[in-house]
């Protein structure tokens, strides 16, 4: 179930562009892709109220989390950036 998500969700993000970074990485501001996001939150089995590591494009990791980083890009406005 999770991974047909996953893709569902993927498809959805590749459309519609980037994220300009994570929201709980304490304002470090990392930018990276929105399919990666999930993807790394999916790669790592974290449940709703756990943590995870995600890469950004600039090569650091950053820590993120389902409350903060993935559920804002199917509830908020203005979190993709054109």
């Amino acid at each position: 179930m999770r991974k047909t998500l996953f893709v569902l969700l993927c498809l959805l993000l590749i459309g519609l562009g980037l994220l300009t970074g994570p929201a709980s990485a304490q304002g470090q501001g990392g930018q990276l892709e929105a399919v990666k996001l999930i993807g790394a939150w999916v790669d790592a089995g974290a449940k709703e109220t756990e943590a995870f590591t995600v890469k950004a494009k600039d090569g650091k990791e950053y820590q993120a989390n389902f409350k903060d980083d993935i559920l804002p890009l199917f509830t908020q406005s203005n979190v993709w950036a054109p």
